[in-house]
């Protein structure tokens, strides 16, 4: 992936866990439009696909806050989800192992994130929808 791909992926990751936070786990169609203009501004085209695949990752980040709440400072944990995201998208370029996922549930506990098999669950899916953004990101950066 190119340079301006993996800064606007970062961007994107970054941007869905604070919108996630913001809204704290729910949202309405103006909403969602606000975030995928901020998502275009970015330097993303959002076609059908991608937009897909940024709502499949807003919606991973939204059971993980969902069912995160009794977590001490929850309003911290989707952001370091974020960052602990686009991370290991950086070390694995996109393409991971049964230990790098649990180096990354490590690095996610270390946080203080409370990781119940549902929770768990719902972080390993906001790996996957990521992998689907982070796949298309070489096809969407405007320019390109």
């Amino acid at each position: 992936m190119g340079k301006d791909a993996a800064g606007i992926f970062n961007d994107l990751i970054a941007l869905a866990g604070k919108f996630v936070e913001q809204q704290k786990g729910g949202w309405d169609q103006a909403a969602w439009e606000g975030f995928l203009s901020e998502a275009q501004s970015k330097g993303v085209e959002l076609r059908d696909e991608m937009q897909a695949s940024i709502g499949g990752v807003l919606e991973s980040m939204k059971k993980v806050h969902n069912t995160s709440m009794e977590t001490k400072g929850m309003e911290n944990a989707l952001s370091d989800i974020s960052n602990l995201t686009m991370k290991f998208f950086s070390d694995t370029k996109g393409v991971w192992d049964h230990s790098q996922w649990e180096k990354y549930l490590d690095d996610v506990r270390k946080k203080g994130i409370v990781l119940t098999d549902e929770t768990q669950s719902y972080v390993g899916g906001v790996l996957e929808a990521s992998k689907e953004v982070y796949n298309l990101m070489p096809y969407a950066v405007k320019g390109k």
